[in-house]
C-alpha cells in the first residue's frame, strides 16, 4: 500500500515539475514577444512565435491548475500559508492567458 502511495506522489511530483518546464518553454518566447515565423511556406493559423505560444498557453491552464490542485491536495504540509504557492504556475499561466487575450482581442 506504500509502495502504491509513493508512486501517486512521485507521478504527481513529475507531473508538477514537467508543467513548469512547459510553462517556462512557452511563456519565454510569449514575453519576449518573438515575432519570428517559424514556417513561412506552410499553412499554419499562427504565423508568429508569441501568437503560438499565447495560444498553447491558453489550453494549457485548465491541465496545469488540475497538477497544481492535486498537488495541494496529496502534497499537504505542516504550515499552511505556504500551500498555497503551489498554485504560483497555474497564476503565472492565467495572467499570461489573460494578456494574450487581450492582445488578441484588441
Amino acid at each position: 500500500m506504500k509502495v502504491k502511495k509513493g508512486l501517486i506522489l512521485g507521478a504527481i511530483v513529475a507531473a508538477n515539475i514537467a508543467g513548469i518546464i512547459f510553462l517556462a518553454y512557452f511563456l519565454i518566447p510569449f514575453l519576449m514577444h518573438d515575432t519570428t515565423v517559424h514556417s513561412p511556406t506552410a499553412l499554419l493559423p499562427f504565423k508568429e512565435a508569441w501568437d503560438s505560444a499565447g495560444m498553447v498557453l491558453t489550453i494549457a491552464l485548465a491541465p496545469l491548475f488540475a497538477l497544481n490542485f492535486a498537488a495541494f491536495r496529496t502534497l499537504k504540509r505542516r504550515r499552511e500559508p505556504y500551500n498555497i504557492l503551489f498554485f504560483i504556475p497555474s497564476f503565472i499561466c492565467l495572467v499570461a492567458m489573460l494578456s494574450y487575450v487581450s492582445t488578441a482581442l484588441a
